[in-house]
């Protein structure tokens, strides 16, 4: 086809080219004619070692040849561990997502996340070579507020003696509601974490094939980079003993690390508290006056303050404390 997309006329095409003087072969003369198109046997002559053969063995093949892949890669500890490949000078570090995230000459790696990473051997002249993957666990550290968020690009196991919850927050209100997760704390599923201090591991269950940079879930949303938290929205903070979600303020911005989430709600509360089932075991690690103080009610529905009570106590007589009758004599 022409550059207008007709058909191109080959009857006036060349089949035979006269070989100028200089380009002869030894014990040509001229004239000498040869045809355009080379016969089977002609080219079967240009093969890889007739066109490259010289005396400085000159092998082009050697910058595209693969090593091998990594054999013996492991996870422990927070780090990736593979044995050395003979002839590679560096190896690739490959997220879940497809992400290059380090490139190193070392035989380990520390991850910064978790999930399924692969690590690719690269050789001296750059081209790359076998893969191997392998799951490594995220290690979460918990302070001694004993909460934190956390999201994860994979399915993961809640490890013993942590609890996981998803928090929902409705409009206007201070308080966001958590519902447990248990067993498996599915991927890209952000939650508010709530454990004694110390570290954590959350191991793979299975692995999600995705390549998304936030994950939302209820009121909270997971980050997998450094990120600035929008105007308005809520940080996980601990302010003079009290653990709740307080809102950014404008002149101060503020980040989430990777792995970490924040709360988004329709509110003008300075902090969103979190409110807990009774059987929770996390009011130790979020202290808020809210859940440290109970509220009590009389038989018709009233909450009784405390300026109501004498001298600190309850005056006597019989309230709903919880949803059960309480007395007090």
């Amino acid at each position: 086809m022409d550059a207008d997309g007709q058909p191109v006329d080959l009857n006036n095409r060349r089949t035979t080219y006269k070989v100028d003087d200089d380009k002869l072969a030894p014990g040509e003369t001229s004239p000498v004619t040869r045809q355009a198109v080379l016969s089977a046997e002609e080219a079967a002559k240009y093969t890889y070692e007739a066109v490259t053969t010289g005396d400085d063995d000159w092998n082009p093949r050697k910058f595209f040849e693969a090593v091998e892949a990594p054999a013996g890669a492991a996870y422990a500890n927070g780090k990736l561990t593979w044995q050395a490949v003979p002839y590679a000078i560096c190896y690739l570090i490959i997220d879940g997502a497809g992400h290059v995230e380090a490139i190193t000459s070392d035989t380990e790696y520390a991850v910064q996340g978790g999930g399924r990473y692969t690590v690719q051997a690269v050789n001296e002249y750059g081209s790359l070579g076998g893969k191997t993957t392998v799951d490594a666990a995220y290690t979460l550290t918990v302070s001694a507020a004993k909460a934190a968020t956390l999201v994860l690009p994979y399915d993961a196991q809640i490890p013993a003696d942590v609890k996981a919850y998803t928090l929902t927050a409705e409009a206007g209100a201070n308080k966001a509601v958590a519902t447990e997760v248990t067993g498996t704390l599915p991927a890209n599923t952000p939650v508010l974490v709530n454990a004694a201090e110390g570290s954590y591991e959350f191991t793979v269950s299975s692995i999600v094939e995705n390549n998304v940079t936030t994950a939302t879930a209820g009121a909270l949303t997971g980050v997998y980079s450094r990120t600035l938290v929008p105007t308005g929205s809520y940080v996980l903070q601990n302010h003079g003993g009290v653990v709740a979600f307080y809102k950014v303020d404008p002149s101060n911005p503020q980040q989430v690390n990777p792995y970490r989430a924040y709360l988004s709600a329709q509110s003008t509360e300075a902090r969103i508290l979190i409110g807990f089932g009774e059987t929770t075991g996390i009011k130790d690690a979020v202290k808020s006056e809210e859940l440290r103080i109970k509220s009590y009610y009389d038989l018709q529905g009233r909450k009784i303050v405390n300026s109501k009570w004498s001298n600190g106590q309850m005056p006597k007589g019989l309230y709903i404390v919880n949803g059960k009758k309480h007395i007090v004599k």
